[in-house]
């Protein structure tokens, strides 16, 4: 003989699930989110020292592919990680790339930071144009002081 469940044992079993499967979901992003901190932390640190070996590169090159694996490269979170990631590997197109994409989204006011990583990133590259054209640009987008009318 089969056994019928009632209507409300089938409910309450579909709404546990439900909670059983929601938990789970939020505690892998728990912990997703926790190893993309974990490897951002690892990655700013291994870029700001000061001796750099090949063991230091591998550790770096492991972390960015992670961090790949769990996250757009192209989110801000990353922002800072990247800058220093392409400045030790000396990707200076891609470093100027991920510069100038952030000064399109950011606003005026958080601009001008960007725009000097800009200016230091030419002068890295020894770009005596660019350096120039940014050095101007800088003058005429953030003026010391305005003329009155």
């Amino acid at each position: 003989m089969k056994k019928r469940f009632s209507n409300s044992s089938v409910k309450k079993n579909a709404q546990s699930n439900d909670k059983d499967i929601l938990q789970t979901k939020t505690n892998i992003e728990k912990r997703r989110n926790w190893l993309i901190d974990i490897h951002l932390s690892l990655g700013n640190s291994l870029c700001d020292l000061s001796t750099f070996n090949e063991e230091h590169s591998n550790l770096l090159n492991s972390s960015i592919k992670t961090l790949q694996k769990h996250i757009d490269l192209e989110d801000s979170k990353l922002f800072s990680f990247l800058w220093k990631f392409y400045l030790k590997k000396k990707f200076y197109g891609k470093a100027c790339k991920l510069i100038l994409k952030q000064i399109d989204e950011k606003s005026l006011s958080q601009q001008k930071d960007l725009d000097n990583k800009l200016l230091q990133l030419y002068q890295l590259m020894n770009m005596k144009y660019l350096i120039n054209y940014q050095e101007h640009l800088i003058i005429a987008k953030y003026p010391l002081n305005y003329v009155l009318f």
